[in-house]
């Protein structure tokens, strides 16, 4: 009996022991971020092309999340909790609204919560904005608006306007990660900076009392995200 007593009395702490070391890996890097999404964060080390391509676009040579969460300032598990992608959650990093459009119907409006936001908004600022458009984008570009779009087409005998449907649903977190990655940065990066940059459909259920945000659709960009 007695050495039933310490072999569980071993077990035990051998137990706790594992559990606080990985409670201290959770808390100095990030093995998971969800089913289907999570393959390449042990691939956290830039190409010598790719970190050349960071390098000639003036762009922050970042490999993996630890070093994507020290850049931005936040902790690695604040990180996890605004990229983690889960079928199910009981937290929504958006608020949703709905906003009538000019030609008619209703737009939705993605709205990202501060802690969210801000994420987007250092990549926007370190990461998108520094990459340069083709020369025939005027939108959401410094120094050009409507009126330097229609400057060009001023005297012309016909002028074209097409707007395309329910356009920012159509890009979706593979073709988002796919721009990091032709951007120089290795999947671990990519990853974690595409699933700040992407939300699936959700519905809103309430079960037992409790409610629930339930992913309906694969992730692609929202419309209200500073980076969208």
């Amino acid at each position: 009996r007695d050495k039933r007593k310490e072999t569980r009395a071993k077990n035990a702490r051998e137990r706790e022991a594992r559990r606080l070391a990985w409670q201290a890996r959770k808390g100095q890097e990030i093995l998971f971020l969800g089913t289907g999404v999570s393959g390449g964060l042990n691939h956290g080390t830039p190409t010598t092309e790719g970190e050349a391509r960071l390098r000639a676009a003036g762009l922050p040579v970042l490999g993996n999340a630890p070093q994507v969460a020290a850049a931005m300032g936040i902790s690695i598990p604040q990180l996890r909790f605004l990229c983690h992608a889960r079928a199910v959650s009981t937290v929504s990093h958006y608020k949703r609204f709905r906003r009538p459009k000019k030609t008619g119907g209703e737009r939705l409006i993605s709205a990202p919560q501060p802690k969210l936001k801000a994420a987007q908004t250092w990549v926007l600022r370190n990461v998108l904005e520094k990459v340069v458009p083709h020369e025939a984008a005027h939108g959401f570009r410094a120094g050009r608006s409507i009126l330097s779009n229609a400057a060009l087409h001023v005297g012309q005998q016909v002028v074209v306007n097409v707007d395309l449907k329910d356009f920012f649903p159509t890009l979706g977190y593979r073709r988002v990660r796919g721009l990091f990655r032709a951007l120089g940065y290795p999947e671990a990066a990519a990853t974690v900076f595409s699933l700040l940059c992407t939300e699936p459909q959700t519905e809103e259920v309430e079960l037992d009392g409790k409610r629930y945000f339930v992913a309906v659709s694969e992730r692609r960009l929202p419309q209200g995200a500073p980076t969208s």
